[in-house]
């Protein structure tokens, strides 16, 4: 998708069949070049130096516990690197819980919390 997003089902959480979106939290900043920070989805070469910065990003999550609620998530995650900490806010929005399925949607970066 042009924007990143991608679309899941939740069937097997909620019995809804009606996918829902997800949106990216883009941890990864442009360089000069406008390579990285997920802004071009879908170029191969961006893709690559994506991949490459992913490969070599450091950095921690902080967020809530484990919980019953299926659509509210609070927390957030940090990247070191190159001497500045970037920090982005998650929500619901950026999470895909266990069980949910992706649909419409060839391949996402993830990242395991609990």
């Amino acid at each position: 998708e042009p924007q990143g997003i991608c679309y899941i089902e939740t069937s097997n959480l909620d019995g809804e069949t009606n996918l829902k979106i997800r949106q990216p939290c883009s941890v990864i900043p442009q360089d000069e070049q406008g390579k990285g920070g997920g802004q071009s989805y879908g170029d191969h070469d961006n893709d690559k130096h994506a991949q490459q910065q992913l490969h070599e990003l450091m950095g921690h999550v902080s967020c809530e516990g484990p919980n019953s609620r299926l659509y509210e998530f609070t927390g957030s995650i940090t990247c070191d690197g190159s001497g500045d900490e970037n920090t982005k806010s998650l929500s619901g929005n950026q999470v895909l819980l266990r069980g949910a399925q992706l649909r419409n949607t060839d391949w996402i970066y993830g990242l395991v919390v609990y």
